[in-house]
Order: C-alpha cells, then structure tokens, then sequence
C-alpha cells in the first residue's frame, strides 16, 4: 500500500481514501498498517465489516447460532 500511495501521490490516480477491514476482532493490520499510512497520505478511512459481519451485534450468542451456509467459517 506505502509504495501505491508514494507512486500514485501528485498525479491524478492518488486516491482519497482506502477501505481495509477494520473491526474489534480485527485490528492489527489497520492499526500498525494502514491507519498510519492513512494519516501519513492524508487519506481517508472508510472501514468494511465493522460489525465482524454481524459478529459484534450480539446476535449470535451460541455456537448453534452460527450454524448455517452463510456463516460457515465463524465458529
């Protein structure tokens, strides 16, 4: 990301933003990743799956909650 961001900076493809995963179950890489770069480029953030894909909601409070195709991975 550091080497697209110091390619791109002063021509018209810099970006002005960047959209990493970002949630309470995953932080490390925007936090000693991207959230510096972000600050460093004077990019914005516009994190993805906040909520873990419905993880963090308090919906699934059992194992037997996550049973099913689309949450297959979860548990």
């Amino acid at each position: 990301m550091r080497e697209f961001l110091e390619t791109a900076r002063d021509t018209t493809a810099a970006p002005v933003a960047i959209q990493p995963q970002y949630n309470l179950l995953a932080r490390r890489d925007y936090e000693q990743g991207y959230g510096p770069l972000a600050q460093e480029y004077g990019v914005a953030v516009f994190p993805y799956f906040a909520l873990a894909s419905g993880l963090l909601t308090g919906k699934y409070r059992s194992r037997d909650d996550l049973r099913g195709v689309s949450r297959e991975g979860f548990a």
